[in-house]
């Protein structure tokens, strides 16, 4: 796959919920609510697995529970790609999403707490 990232991203699992608030080409999907996980994240956006396919274009509201340290950030998203893992059983599918409002005024908050991160990978590769 080709890598279109705007910005340095940190491969990290954090359990997430996703409300869909709109699906023009799918709309027996909105108001539907599941449980999925990040695969990587970064302050602009996600990457999530999925246990089925969102159309693109899609807008999402999420909750991202971090682990370390504990904490819960509410955004909401739209799906910028959608394909199939066909590696992965239960999670079979990928999006990446783009973060449009980080809610509850916590954007600052939420790309504190990616920065850690990837300050600690750097150090960790250092």
């Amino acid at each position: 796959m080709n890598e279109n990232r705007l910005e340095p991203r940190v491969v990290e699992t954090n359990p997430v919920t996703v409300t869909v608030e709109s699906a023009p080409d799918a709309p027996e999907l909105e108001n539907q609510a599941f449980q999925c996980s990040t695969y990587d994240l970064s302050v602009h956006g996600l990457r999530l697995a999925l246990p089925s396919a969102l159309p693109v274009g899609a807008k999402l509201r999420l909750e991202v529970a971090l682990a370390r340290p504990a904490d819960r950030y509410r955004h909401l998203a739209r799906v910028i790609w959608s394909h199939a893992a066909p590696d992965d059983i239960v999670l079979s599918h990928r999006a990446g999403l783009r973060i449009s409002e980080t809610l509850d005024r916590r954007a600052l908050d939420w790309a504190n707490a990616v920065e850690t991160r990837l300050r600690g990978l750097a150090a960790a590769t250092a």
